[in-house]
């Protein structure tokens, strides 16, 4: 993992709460203690009123790979075909 790009965080929420960045909060510094300055990120958190299942939170995250180069080589042979008779 290159870094922690954006996180959104669903608040399942009733009218009137206005607290939802406070609740993302958590998940924003886990990311930051896990990974570092790896997991510093853009953020969002919104209220819903409604979220599948009744949970109470639900987070959207976008998390940018390093892409590596891999080699063939080691590892089994690859089957080869029968001849038919």
């Amino acid at each position: 993992m290159k870094r922690i790009v954006k996180v959104l965080g669903m608040v399942n929420a009733v009218p009137g709460f206005t607290d939802q960045p406070k609740v993302i909060n958590g998940c924003s510094d886990l990311f930051v203690e896990v990974f570092g300055e790896r997991g510093r990120h853009a953020r969002s958190a919104v209220g819903m009123g409604s979220l599948p299942n009744n949970i109470p939170v639900e987070i959207e995250v976008i998390v940018e790979v390093e892409a590596r180069t891999v080699r063939s080589g080691g590892g089994a042979a690859p089957r080869r075909k029968k001849k038919k008779k």
